[in-house]
């Protein structure tokens, strides 16, 4: 059972013990376990267990190196990891207030290894002060055996699982692919979806958000330069003058072919689903999902939002749709001018906002998501009226969730036609990888790894 502390040290502790052992969501734990930090604690004890998520491997590196004879015992390996992520990427943390405060949480969760932390925190805190004085100096001194190979160094000094590095530089080639993980380790501005029902983001920017920058892709899209903190106390939000969504999920509405009839097969929490709903306020929308409480959420965002018509919510598994499993009826028609596969997947693509996930992906998974994709898309595509539009996405960038799927799809299925960048606006041009295909990248983007497959059916007689 998760205690609450008032240390924000011991809170970043606890949760990263918990984290590891039942792979929770650390947002949803850190919810729950900083209840008693004021707001500025609570932004600390959030930093550390984002920032020693991230870059995990480094930290254990670092450590190992530190005490070349023995590992140290699990807690006091968790409290080294707190204190070094304050001393290597936290500069507003004084040295010493890193250390005292470090040496405090050993003493009260691993009292025999105390000394051990105080040793190895306070000769790396003189580097670092060291490194202050001296700008050339090299802070801190990690060595890496001569004989490791390159994707080894780059998932140690980056901090991902080996096998995901070599699967991205297998994908990008080494520059792009330590860009990539370099852009996945920074820590992600909030980005913001104008609600175009109620403003248009030139009049949002300039009475609400006079800091925020406008997107390059998505033209409803604002990056925040100073807000930060819970998001209900935003100015607008409880009015609903927007929602919280990166821009690259943003981009769904713009590839959709002026709907009146909606099928949103995979829905979760609607962020797609609303966002398409505030683009096209008179279509009819159908949000699907298999979590009732995930589906529990479009209802209030709708009210939030100020929606003309709310989506029609149906807790369902997409893999069982077929024409008769939504009969035509007052409610639903027998088909969709659009049909959306936001499909469930590795999720690696949004690993900037989520480090745990990286932990949480085994080599195997993509390859075996994509078949549960693909089923999903089939099954979707019965739903399409002749001449309607299909689109697939998913936030991840494996070849196998993305154009493994579509591939296989479109042998399945040659009714569908992908579609070419002619077909959309402009600025969408230079993110197509093939025809109807669209990828998104950190590095190259400043948006979570997203891709996205647009296909129309070919219409009828």
């Amino acid at each position: 059972m998760l205690k609450y502390f008032s240390d924000p040290r011991r809170v970043a502790y606890e949760v990263n013990l918990l984290v590891a052992k039942t792979k929770a969501r650390p947002e949803e734990v850190l919810k729950v376990a900083s209840r008693l930090l004021n707001p500025m604690d609570r932004r600390l004890a959030q930093g550390l267990v984002y920032e020693s998520l991230r870059h995990r491997l480094r930290l254990e590196r670092l450590i190992k190196n530190l005490v070349p004879n023995k590992k140290p015992p699990k807690k006091s390996l968790e409290v080294l990891k707190i204190g070094l992520t304050q001393l290597l990427f936290f500069d507003r943390v004084p040295s010493h207030a890193a250390v005292n405060e470090t040496v405090k949480l050993a003493k009260a969760v691993t009292p025999h290894q105390a000394g051990l932390v105080n040793a190895i925190l306070v000769n790396l805190a003189k580097e670092r002060d060291a490194k202050k004085a001296d700008p050339q100096r090299l802070f801190p001194v990690e060595t890496c055996p001569p004989n490791m190979d390159g994707a080894e160094k780059l998932s140690i000094f980056y901090g991902y699982p080996r096998w995901l590095v070599k699967k991205l530089l297998a994908e990008l080639g080494f520059r792009e692919a330590r860009a990539f993980l370099a852009a996945s380790n920074a820590r992600p501005r909030p980005t913001m979806r104008v609600n175009p029902l109620k403003y248009k983001r030139e009049f949002f920017i300039k009475n609400q958000a006079p800091e925020a920058r406008p997107t390059k892709f998505s033209p409803y899209g604002l990056i925040s330069e100073v807000n930060s903190g819970p998001i209900e106390n935003w100015p607008g939000y409880a009015q609903g003058l927007f929602s919280i969504q990166d821009e690259a999920s943003q981009l769904l509405p713009l590839l959709a072919n002026r709907p009146q009839t909606i099928l949103d097969a995979c829905a979760g929490l609607g962020g797609k689903t609303l966002a398409l709903a505030t683009v096209f306020p008179k279509a009819l929308i159908v949000s699907m999902d298999t979590s009732k409480k995930r589906l529990d959420n479009i209802g209030p965002e709708s009210r939030r939002l100020g929606l003309r018509k709310a989506p029609i919510i149906i807790e369902m598994d997409a893999l069982a749709l077929s024409p008769e499993s939504l009969k035509p009826s007052p409610r639903f028609p027998g088909a969709f001018d659009l049909a959306v596969v936001d499909a469930p997947c590795t999720n690696l693509g949004v690993i900037r906002r989520r480090p745990d996930i990286k932990w949480n992906v085994e080599p195997q998974d993509p390859a075996q998501r994509a078949i549960v994709q693909l089923k999903l898309l089939l099954a979707a595509a019965q739903m399409v009226s002749p001449g309607g539009r299909l689109i697939y996405c998913v936030c991840t960038f494996t070849p196998e969730e993305g154009p493994g799927v579509v591939e296989k799809f479109l042998a399945l299925r040659p009714d569908f036609t992908p579609l070419g960048p002619e077909n959309f606006a402009p600025n969408l041009t230079q993110l197509f990888i093939a025809p109807g295909q669209l990828r998104l990248w950190p590095h190259k983007h400043d948006t979570d790894a997203f891709f996205y497959a647009a296909m129309d059916k070919t219409p009828g007689p």
